[in-house]
């Protein structure tokens, strides 16, 4: 499905974006849903969640979230939550992105850029 597709399934929760797109993966994708540890989401792991269930956002590996958690998008088509290790909270967005995303440190200024 496409973004706008996935918006249209999407509950609007009083300005609080995070909760919209949460409403959504529950709606669209319940077995994710289902599958994501019961804790605080913040909303760069939701938007990453969200790309993988929408076939026109950018799909990558990896996040690491500000609070230290981390989410692989596995082989398996799953989603892998864990703590980020202490090296990998350490490093800077860029080199998180070239190092688990296999992105150039180009691909990364560009986006940036953009």
């Amino acid at each position: 499905m496409k973004f706008d597709e996935f918006l249209d399934n999407c509950i609007a929760c009083g300005g609080n974006l995070t909760a919209m797109l949460m409403s959504g993966i529950k709606a669209v994708a319940p077995e994710v849903h289902e599958a994501m540890p019961d804790r605080k989401y913040e909303f760069d792991e939701v938007c990453f969640i969200v790309n993988h269930l929408c076939s026109d956002r950018p799909h990558y590996r990896c996040n690491i979230s500000i609070n230290g958690q981390f989410i692989e998008f596995g082989h398996d088509g799953t989603f892998h939550y864990r703590e980020a290790t202490a090296e990998e909270r350490s490093l800077s967005i860029k080199d998180f992105y070239v190092k688990y995303n296999g992105m150039s440190e180009e691909e990364f200024d560009a986006v940036m850029n953009s």
